[in-house]
């Protein structure tokens, strides 16, 4: 299992009010929590290790999200949707999604596995440039 990059970031004292943007992010899957709540799972290099990065998000950020999908992946996302919106499930993509996200620092959960800190997607931003994650705050 590879260690959490949100918990990695609190345990090196970084707080909610941290806000990271990710250019050029690609979203391979999304995992529906609830009705109307949903997250990413990734992976990302921070200090020379590969950590899991996860990335919670509402309804709005998801209509955000589908709206710069292609055609067929938004159909598709909204298919699932449509036919099963409760049950907590993934659904992985059948091409990925590029998006420039902003997202902040959430709070610690846990789990019958693992504890983890997921960050909170705040915006889909309009534009990508690089791969690497970028702060306000020198991470």
């Amino acid at each position: 299992m590879l260690p959490d990059f949100g918990l990695r970031l609190m345990h090196e004292g970084y707080s909610g009010d941290l806000v990271i943007d990710f250019p050029g992010f690609k979203i391979y899957n999304i995992s529906i929590v609830s009705l109307d709540s949903f997250t990413t799972m990734a992976e990302i290099p921070y200090k020379g290790v590969i950590h899991a990065l996860s990335l919670d998000f509402g309804l709005e950020i998801l209509i955000s999200i589908l709206a710069r999908a292609e055609p067929h992946i938004r159909e598709y996302v909204n298919d699932e949707l449509a036919r099963d919106p409760l049950s907590n499930r993934t659904i992985d993509l059948i091409a990925p999604i590029p998006a420039m996200l902003s997202a902040h620092l959430g709070s610690v959960q846990q789990n019958d596995r693992e504890k983890y800190v997921p960050l909170i997607i705040d915006k889909v931003l309009s534009k990508e440039s690089s791969d690497e994650p970028q702060s306000n705050t020198k991470i």
